[in-house]
């Protein structure tokens, strides 16, 4: 969080000052915010956001390009319109989002 709070004060200097004993950008690099299961929501948004990923339908022309490229499959029946303004991304994954653990 600390991260992103320094990206949305847009201050390059405080994005390298946190969490890194050498500044990212000394070696021609950025801080890099990657997503997994254990990600925090914050993070989640954070990152989708940052690829422009906003709306379901985003997640359409994700899915259709690895379609595409042969690194997904889809049924006859499969369309991009299926992701439609599905929900709205903000209120689900801002206000809804919850991981539930099996026990």
């Amino acid at each position: 969080a600390a991260v992103i709070k320094a990206y949305k004060k847009q201050d390059p200097a405080l994005v390298d000052a946190v969490y890194s004993g050498v500044p990212a950008s000394l070696v021609g690099r950025e801080q890099v915010i990657e997503v997994g299961p254990m990600s925090g929501k914050s993070n989640v948004v954070y990152w989708l956001e940052r690829r422009g990923m906003d709306a379901t339908d985003d997640f359409g022309e994700l899915v259709f390009n690895l379609i595409e490229s042969d690194l997904l499959s889809k049924t006859d029946n499969d369309c991009k319109n299926d992701f439609h303004n599905v929900c709205d991304l903000d209120d689900v994954l801002l206000n809804r989002f919850e991981i539930a653990w099996e026990r």
